[in-house]
This record gives C-alpha cells, sequence and structure tokens, in this order.
C-alpha cells in the first residue's frame, strides 16, 4: 500500500526513479516516490498540517481560491496531498479528492520546472488511486497549453471536453477574463484520466 508517512519519515525512501525521461517513472506502491536528476533528489512525502498554509499560499498566488473543478469548489489545502521535497525546501505539491471509484487530481503545482517534479508527484497518486482500484483522473483548461502537453506526455488520455466551463469558474472567481495572456480564448475544461 502506498502510504506516505509525514515530516519524519519523510528520509524514507523505498525506491529512486530512473533519469532519462518522465515517462520511464513507474508507481512505488510500497512507499514514497523519488526522483533523481543531477544528482539530486527529489522526495514525495504526505501533505502534513504544517504544509498547509503554504499550500493555501501557493495555490492562491498560482491559480486563485478556490480551487473550481466539474466536481465542486475546493480549498486545496483541506484535502489530501503529496509534497515534493529536495532536502527541507518543498519543489511542489498535489492534493486529490477520492470519490466512489475515482481519485480527482485538484492540484497540481511545480515550483521548479523541468526537474520532474510533476511527473513524480502524478506518479505517486496514480500510485494511489491504483492501489485502491480508482480511476485517476483531472482537469485543466483549454488555455494551459503546458498543462495539456504534460499530461499527455505523462500517459493520460483526454477523455472529455466540457464546454463552456469557464461560466462555472465565473461563479466563484468573478473577475477571470475572456483570454489568457497568450491571447487563447478561456472558455472549455478538458478531463484527462488513465
Amino acid at each position: 500500500m502506498f502510504d506516505c508517512q509525514a515530516s519524519a519519515a519523510r528520509a524514507t525512501v523505498m525506491e529512486t526513479f530512473p533519469l532519462a525521461r518522465a515517462s520511464s517513472l513507474r508507481p512505488n506502491p510500497g512507499g514514497y516516490a523519488r526522483l533523481e536528476r543531477n544528482t539530486r533528489p527529489v522526495d514525495v512525502g504526505e501533505l502534513d498540517d504544517g504544509d498547509r498554509p503554504w499550500l493555501r499560499a501557493l495555490v492562491d498566488r498560482e491559480w486563485g481560491l478556490p480551487a473550481v473543478s466539474i466536481s465542486g469548489a475546493h480549498d486545496p489545502s483541506e484535502l489530501p496531498g503529496l509534497v515534493a521535497y529536495e532536502g527541507e525546501d518543498r519543489l511542489g505539491a498535489l492534493t486529490y479528492r477520492i470519490e466512489h471509484d475515482t481519485c480527482e487530481v485538484v492540484t497540481i503545482n511545480a515550483l521548479i520546472e523541468g526537474r520532474g517534479v510533476g511527473a513524480t508527484l502524478l506518479t505517486a497518486a496514480r500510485a494511489i488511486a491504483d492501489e485502491r482500484g480508482l480511476r485517476l483522473w483531472l482537469i485543466t483548461m483549454n488555455d494551459n497549453i503546458r498543462a495539456i502537453d504534460f499530461y499527455q506526455r505523462q500517459g493520460m488520455d483526454l477523455i472529455a471536453l466540457h464546454r463552456n466551463f469557464v461560466d462555472v469558474v465565473r461563479q466563484y472567481k468573478p473577475t477571470v477574463g475572456d483570454k489568457t495572456m497568450n491571447g487563447i480564448p478561456l472558455k472549455h475544461a478538458l478531463e484527462f484520466s488513465y
């Protein structure tokens, strides 16, 4: 079982993932995920109470609160999650919620791109879902080209388009505009799943 223990157990590493490509990462149902790249390890442990204020500030800064999904509006700091570390430094986080036979990734943030932090977090979440026999899924908006690319490189399939989902987002975040900085109209949510 993928059972993350907080703080003290973060030093316990059960497996090292290969470096060559994010697609070579494999779930480690027996323990923590670990990625070594450029000889600097990235460990993943359970989000604990000491991480929650940091996570809330991170998500608020990056996306605004609440996190809005097709499943509803969520405060990620109240959800279970995973945190990626290098030593004592936090490199990213993922939050999830389990309902019925699914595990939804509500938020995923990598503070350092290109180190495999997001891939390692997603792999650890997939291991949790697989251990429980759950389908792992998430959404992203149509303008988030980097995320769309990333999820497909991780082997996720685009399974649904939720048309005009931005109208739902605006119920919680009325200041969301019509276009993003890259000029793409903000309209739809894309659902990805393993």
